[in-house]
């Protein structure tokens, strides 16, 4: 179970970076 919580908190805090990074590259462009 901690594996699978572990995976699922990777892919959450990657997809919320994503994110943030689409909306700066928006800012500055």
């Amino acid at each position: 179970m901690e594996g699978y919580t572990l995976e699922l908190w990777d892919f959450t805090y990657i997809s919320i970076t994503q994110n943030n990074l689409q909306e700066l590259k928006e800012i500055w462009a």
